[in-house]
C-alpha cells in the first residue's frame, strides 16, 4: 500500500476466528464493526469531533455531518475541558470548535490540542466576525474559522479543504 496511514485491511481475529475489518489512522489499528458504514475511497473519510455548548448547535451539526459521504463525527463535547482529554486519547481527522465556550475557551483548547495532537486541524465557530477572537485563534493554532450561520454546503466543503491542508 502506498499510503500506510490510510487504508483498509482484513486481519484474521484468531482469538475468535473470524475475519475483522480495520482502519490504521496515524498508525493505530481502528476495528470497524459490523453497524458501521464503509467508505470505500479512505482518502476522502473525514473523521471529526464538534465541540459546541449550545446543545441544539451542536445537534444540528452533528445531523449534518454524519448525513454527508466520507463524513464520520467520533465526538461530540460541551465544554472544552472535555474536547482536550478526548482528542488527546483519539486524535480525528478535523475538531470543529466553538471560540466561546464555558470554562476554559475555545482559544484555549487550541492550544492544548496542538500541544498534545499537532496533526488535528481545527476550524473555529463563531457567531460574530470579532476579528481580534479570530486572530487569536489562529494565533493559537487554529487552521481556520467559520461563522456560525455558514451554509452546511460551505462547511463540508470548509472541512475537506483543511483536511486537504488548506486552511
Amino acid at each position: 500500500y502506498q499510503d500506510a496511514e490510510n487504508f483498509y485491511a482484513a486481519a484474521l481475529d484468531l482469538r475468535v476466528q473470524e475475519v475483522a475489518l480495520y482502519r490504521v489512522v496515524r498508525g493505530n489499528r481502528i476495528r470497524l464493526d459490523e453497524e458501521d458504514e464503509l467508505e470505500l475511497d479512505p482518502l476522502a473519510w473525514h473523521s471529526l469531533r464538534v465541540v459546541q455548548d449550545d446543545d441544539d448547535i451542536r445537534a444540528n451539526l452533528v445531523t449534518l455531518i454524519s448525513r454527508a459521504s466520507g463524513f464520520r463525527v467520533v465526538g461530540q463535547h460541551q465544554t472544552g475541558e472535555q474536547a482536550v482529554q478526548e482528542v488527546a486519547r483519539t486524535a480525528p481527522d478535523v475538531v470543529l470548535m466553538d471560540i466561546n465556550l464555558p470554562g476554559i475557551s475555545g482559544i484555549e483548547c487550541v492550544r492544548r490540542i496542538r500541544d498534545q495532537a499537532p496533526n488535528v486541524q481545527i476550524i473555529m465557530l463563531t457567531v460574530y466576525e470579532d476579528s481580534d477572537q479570530i486572530f487569536r485563534s489562529l494565533r493559537a493554532g487554529a487552521n481556520g474559522y467559520l461563522l456560525k450561520r455558514t451554509s452546511g454546503a460551505k462547511l463540508l466543503e470548509s472541512i475537506r479543504d483543511v483536511s486537504a491542508g488548506g486552511s
